[in-house]
């Protein structure tokens, strides 16, 4: 692959302008037209930044790259939201393909969606063990912390966010997802979620009725509130042990004439 090329692509994983993400993909697939993650990378794109015709257009054209018929079919499924049929079909792929990374992703996605966390991370860890394109390694990352959120084990889960984000710095969902982490009341980290809720606004300020924006933004006004409780509370916590710091009227003169 051309220098260029692979330079288009991190450029479009490393931007969180969306504009210049579609502008990076698109000169990518100029040159590597048969890339069908990049393909449903630029659909995504396309999805966040409101053209959804546009969108649908490559998400078909990335269907064009798929020459397994169960694949092909799981992955319509799973974006149809019938996650059983879907881990069916991914099944069937993987009985005659095991080392099928992006299979292995895609069935993880869908174990997260039916609530079966412990089976996804299986999934997704064999997944990560494989060779994945930048796009795919994103998704199974994002994807493992999402079901780490379902088991409760939420700095593990910010790991595997972070991950994804350390590949796709602009990717919306990772970044709402771990502000809603840190908005629990297990962790409690108000500020660092402020953070993410207003860089997934400001990655969204082209499209503000993205779902995703919509999400954000409540997610802020709650961070806000939170922030502003926490603070008030400890400004009353502080101003009554000061409170008993202070000598009482007896023992103040006690100390000053024995």
């Amino acid at each position: 692959m051309a220098k260029d090329n692979v330079e288009h692509l991190d450029l479009a994983l490393k931007s969180k302008d969306l504009e210049k993400k579609l502008e990076y993909c698109t000169k990518y697939l100029e040159l590597n037209p048969n890339d069908m993650d990049v393909w449903n990378y630029k659909g995504t794109v396309l999805s966040e930044l409101g053209r959804h015709k546009k969108a649908i257009e490559c998400h078909a054209k990335a269907t064009e790259f798929i020459d397994d018929p169960s694949y092909l079919l799981g992955a319509v499924e799973l974006n149809l939201g019938d996650y059983e049929e879907a881990v069916k079909l991914f099944d069937d792929v993987l009985r005659k393909k095991p080392d099928y990374a992006r299979a292995w992703v895609d069935k993880g996605s869908a174990l997260v969606n039916l609530r079966r966390p412990k089976e996804a991370i299986v999934c997704l860890d064999k997944a990560l063990k494989l060779e994945l394109s930048k796009v795919y390694e994103g998704k199974a990352w994002l994807e493992r912390g999402r079901a780490l959120i379902d088991l409760r084990r939420l700095e593990e889960a910010i790991i595997c966010l972070n991950n994804s984000l350390e590949i796709d710095p602009g990717n919306d969902k990772a970044l709402c997802l771990k502000g809603s982490i840190l908005l629990l009341d297990e962790m409690r980290k108000y500020e660092e979620a402020l953070t993410c809720f207003n860089e997934v606004l400001e990655i969204l300020e082209i499209n503000p009725d993205n779902e995703m924006a919509k999400l954000a933004k409540n997610g802020k006004e709650i961070a806000e509130q939170k922030f502003k409780e926490e603070a008030k509370s400890k400004a009353k916590e502080e101003k009554t042990e000061k409170r008993k710091e202070m000598p009482t009227k007896k023992g103040f003169f006690k100390k000053l004439f024995g």
